[in-house]
This record gives structure tokens, C-alpha cells and sequence, in this order.
């Protein structure tokens, strides 16, 4: 859905020739929405309109995922906060065949049954979105983006289209694991970062922030006693397949550090050793994780990160803890943050329960790991 402007345009002159574009009666719009692709922007597919008039020699393809990266650490902190802006451009369908193609992504086609009028209206809509004070808008993946953008132009243009529920309702977290393997490091970082909202179940048409289930409402929907998509084709078949491997495996890696915690526990109840270093890495690494959490969670504009119960036990004084563990004066008192920290984290168990926050087995392992450390440090003579 992300989609990534990795190309040039090639053909520039054809904004200057839709400002004095009408349609003719062959004049055809339609859906076009690709299959996922392997990178992080384009893993949950992408949806564009296609605009192909055989008597004017038009065929171009509007596309809304189109953003620019001036600026990288910019790009990250406007990326993050929910304010990257995203806007539309139009390119040559023989190129975005093209692009396509080389990726291995398949692209199918949903013929929309329009009247005259309605792509009279459509076209107009387009010569003004164009514009450069225009084409500019607030990208929101869940309620913004590139295939809302053109669900919202059929609704205000063909106003009495109908969505039937050709699915059943699921959260808007599950749906984003469908196309994002929940176990992995992606999958860790969607989890812990975002909040309760998003484990609320998500409407028909609110589901259709996702490309694929845009698709399977265009296949049903009707306007009045016609259908709305006259025509469904396949113009490229999938060719890429997912990518996956074991180092991509977020929930194994987590599991296996909270097994190395226990046995490390144990042998220094066994050798009355003290490893350090392991429990300032831990506290520091989730520290600085919890810190970009929780300014997403303030600062983002996106209403699906607060409230996030993760932020009880990935808490921003993780930092500050590892810095004095490292003050051995220091630690026989410290020791006792380590109990403080199972608390909370048995306190965002109880209140992801009751609010339904869901928890994932990699963010389970993570828990395990700071009970075990509570614990240990619970002992009678863990003395520092």
C-alpha cells in the first residue's frame, strides 16, 4: 500500500493533457489493484485508477501512494507522528505494467459501469486533483490511503453504490497480520506499536483500507439495479512469492532469550556470579524501544497507538536504569526497579486483558524475561 516512488516519470506532459480532457463515450475507468510485494511499502498490496480512452490515445493510471523522500530523518519523524504527506500522480499504464512486471506482482483490472456522466464527473475530479496545490494529502494507512482514496471517489461520484459484505468483520490489527507475518520483526514492532484501538473490530467499509478487501467489494457491489464493476480481468498473473527465513523469525529469537535468561539465572544462583552486562543490555535495548513508542504514542496524529498497554512494561526509564546498573554502590537498591518492573508488567497483562489488547507470543517471551529477573532478584542473599 506504501507505495514507493523508485522511478521517473517518463511521460510529463500528461497532467497539461488532462486539464483539457473530456471523455468520449469509449472512455473507460477502472480499479487496478496488485498483489503484495516483498518490501516493507509494498507487503499489503496497492490499489490505482486507470483511465484508458482508445479515441484520444489516453491510458494512464492515477496513482495515490506517491511520496517523496527529501529528507530521511524527517521522513522518519513524519512517518512515525502519522504526518507524511502522500499525493497523486498519473504515469503511462505501459509503465506501471512495466514496473509491476519486473517485481513479479500481479495486477488485476475491475471495469467500472459507469454512466456518461458519472465519468464526466470522475475526470473532472482528476484534472483538479492534479493540480499541484492539490494533489497533496494526509496519508493515514488505516483510514487514508491509496485504496480509500479511490472507494471515496466512487461513493461522492456515484453516490448510490452500495457495499454488500462479501467478508466477515475482523480488527484492524488481524488484518494488517494478514499480510505481515505476526512473528516476525515487523510483525514485533506493528504489535508493540500499536494500541488498544487497533484490536477493536474494524467495519466492512472501514476493512477496506486494505486493497484486497477493496477489491472483494468492488466484485460485489451494485448501484441501484446494475453492478457496479461491468467486467474483473487479470492483466498480470503473480509471480513473486513471499520471502521468509529463520533470522526473520521475531518470536524464535524471543523465545530463545527468554530461555538464555532463565538458564542464566539459574547459574548465577548456582555460581553466586553476577552477570551484568546482560541486564543492562535488556534495559537499555528496551528502553530505547519504549521511547520511540511512547512519542509515537503522544505525538502521533494516528488514532489507532493510544492508549498502548505495552508502554507499562517497555517503560522510557529502562534507559536510566541500565546507565546506574552499571554504579555497582548502586545496586543492591536498584535491584528492587527489578520487581517494580514485573508489577507493571503483570499490570499491562491485566489491562490488555480487560481492554482487549492483544498479546503476541514474542511479546510474551519478552514478559517472561522480566518476571525471571524479578524473581531472582526476590531472592533471599541476592546481594550485589
Amino acid at each position: 500500500m506504501k507505495r514507493l516512488l523508485s522511478i521517473i516519470f517518463v511521460l510529463v506532459g500528461a497532467c497539461s493533457a488532462m486539464a483539457a480532457y473530456q471523455p468520449s463515450e469509449q472512455a473507460e475507468i477502472s480499479i487496478l489493484v496488485c498483489s503484495p510485494g516483498n518490501d516493507m511499502y509494498s507487503q499489503y498490496g496497492h490499489a490505482a485508477l486507470r483511465l484508458r480512452d482508445t479515441t484520444k490515445q489516453i491510458d494512464e493510471v492515477f496513482d495515490y501512494g506517491v511520496f517523496y523522500i527529501y529528507d530521511y530523518v524527517d521522513f522518519v519523524k513524519n512517518f512515525l507522528t502519522g504526518k507524511m504527506f502522500y499525493s497523486v500522480e498519473s504515469q503511462s499504464f505501459l509503465l506501471t505494467h512495466w514496473v509491476y512486471s519486473s517485481e513479479g506482482r500481479g495486477i488485476t483490472e475491475y471495469k467500472l459501469n459507469l454512466t456518461q456522466a458519472e465519468k464526466q464527473s470522475i475526470c473532472s475530479y482528476l484534472r483538479w486533483n492534479l493540480r499541484a496545490t492539490n494533489k497533496a494529502y494526509l496519508y493515514n494507512f488505516f483510514e487514508d490511503n491509496c485504496a480509500t482514496r479511490l472507494r471515496d471517489i466512487i461513493e461522492r461520484f456515484v453516490p448510490q453504490v452500495q457495499w454488500n459484505e462479501p467478508y466477515e468483520n475482523d480488527t484492524w490489527k488481524n488484518v494488517v497480520f494478514q499480510y505481515s507475518d505476526k512473528n516476525s520483526w515487523i510483525g514485533l514492532g506493528i504489535q508493540l506499536a500499536l494500541g488498544q484501538p487497533a484490536d477493536k473490530m474494524a467495519t466492512q467499509r472501514g476493512m477496506m483500507f486494505s486493497p484486497e478487501y477493496f477489491a472483494k467489494s468492488l466484485e460485489t457491489a451494485v448501484v441501484g439495479d446494475r453492478k457496479l464493476v461491468s467486467q474483473t480481468r487479470e492483466i498480470l498473473p503473480v509471480v513473486a512469492k513471499p520471502q521468509s527465513s529463520l533470522k526473520n523469525n521475531a518470536c524464535l529469537f524471543m523465545w530463545i532469550v527468554a530461555l538464555l535468561f532463565l538458564f542464566l539465572s539459574l547459574w548465577e544462583i548456582k555460581t553466586c556470579k553476577r552477570v551484568i552486562w546482560c541486564d543492562v543490555v535488556l534495559f537499555f535495548v528496551t528502553g530505547v524501544l519504549s521511547c520511540i513508542i511512547a512519542y509515537i504514542s503522544c505525538f502521533s496524529v494516528h488514532s489507532f497507538v493510544f492508549p498502548n498497554f505495552n508502554l507499562l512494561w517497555m517503560m522510557p526509564s529502562h534507559v536510566l536504569f541500565a546507565v546506574a546498573w552499571l554504579v555497582r554502590p548502586w545496586r543492591n537498591k536498584l535491584k528492587w526497579y527489578f520487581v517494580f518492573t514485573a508489577a507493571m508488567t503483570l499490570l499491562s497483562v491485566v489491562l490488555s486483558w480487560i481492554f482487549g489488547q492483544h498479546i503476541l507470543a514474542s511479546t510474551w517471551a519478552l514478559i517472561v524475561v522480566f518476571v525471571i529477573r524479578a524473581v531472582y532478584f526476590l531472592r533471599k542473599g541476592a546481594e550485589m
